[in-house]
């Protein structure tokens, strides 16, 4: 029988992600190479280490970029150290990156270019495009959840398509319809 110290690290190891676990190592082997390159001590997660941490990150990367890895690093301290990093001057800090950042955003389609792909757009050339834009608009569908889905999951009922999302983001699969396809 496995003792109650075995037990809970068993448990704290499934206490990550499962679908960004490789992420959050990879974020906290990254910190705790910087920690040793540093001659800090192995258990020193003090502010003052962080601070000087995410200084030098914010030479590097974007401050939306830095937000996800004090969240990934934060939960891994947790778990392998049993150690808060919550700290309120390591929060300023953070939200001091922001300040003046100016996001790029990604050019999204608008109503009229969908309709027009929809439209014009050979068949024989573009089907798969036109099919996944479908199921994307209608069903406000993730990219995850399009690559998991198969053909079982698509029903026609005359002119009504039913669609089943098995595997979405929360867990709890959902449907939607589609009918006066363009």
């Amino acid at each position: 029988m496995a003792s109650i110290e075995e037990q809970a690290r068993a448990i704290v190891g499934e206490l990550l992600p499962s679908k960004s676990k490789d992420k959050y190592k990879k974020n906290y082997e990254k910190f705790m190479a910087w920690h040793r390159e540093n001659d800090i001590s192995e258990n020193d997660f003090s502010e003052n280490v962080m601070l000087v941490y995410f200084d030098e990150l914010k030479k590097t990367y974007a401050p939306s970029s830095i937000w996800c890895f004090y969240s990934m690093l934060r939960t891994s301290i947790e778990c392998n150290h049993n150690v808060s990093i919550n700290y309120p001057k390591l929060h300023t800090l953070l939200k001091q990156f922001s300040v003046g950042h100016n996001p790029k955003k990604s050019n999204g389609f608008e109503g009229d270019h969908v309709m027009r792909f929809l439209n014009e757009a050979p068949y024989q050339d573009h089907l798969a495009l036109k099919v996944i834009l479908i199921l994307g608009i209608y069903g406000a569908t993730r990219a995850d959840e399009l690559t998991k889905m198969v053909l079982a999951d698509i029903q026609v009922q005359g002119d009504v398509y039913l669609v089943q999302i098995p595997h979405t983001k929360n867990y709890f699969p959902r449907s939607f319809t589609i009918c006066d396809i363009p």
